[in-house]
């Protein structure tokens, strides 16, 4: 498949790439506008469903999904912890974009 990006350069993916990053894309999306409203009490709980429901777990689920659609990466914390890349198709912990030198001049709170 060819597809333009942002700079207009043509580049070429394969399906296997175009499906993962729509996988990627719609996780990414449905974590941070359905799922974020859901209070901070709930979220550990509600992370561990919606982590079963998109890897085929559910026991009452009619037909098992074919394969995983959730990155191993999400197996450490809780999916609001991760942010996508659609560029790279590549999900990064939050923490990990943080300046963590920049975390010791943070002002404390009294």
């Amino acid at each position: 498949m060819t597809v333009f990006d942002n700079d207009n350069f043509i580049t070429t993916l394969d399906k296997k790439q175009v499906h993962a990053t729509i996988e990627s894309c719609f996780i990414f999306s449905a974590v941070w506008s359905l799922c974020i409203s859901i209070n901070t009490e709930f979220r550990r709980p509600f992370d561990m469903q919606f982590k079963k429901i998109c890897n085929g777990e559910l026991d009452t689920m009619k037909q098992k999904l074919e394969k995983k659609i959730l990155p191993s990466t999400f197996d450490r914390g809780l999916i609001y912890d991760y942010i996508y890349f659609p560029e790279k198709n590549e999900w990064k912990h939050w923490m990990d974009l943080v300046n963590k030198d920049m975390l010791d001049q943070f002002p404390k709170g009294t």
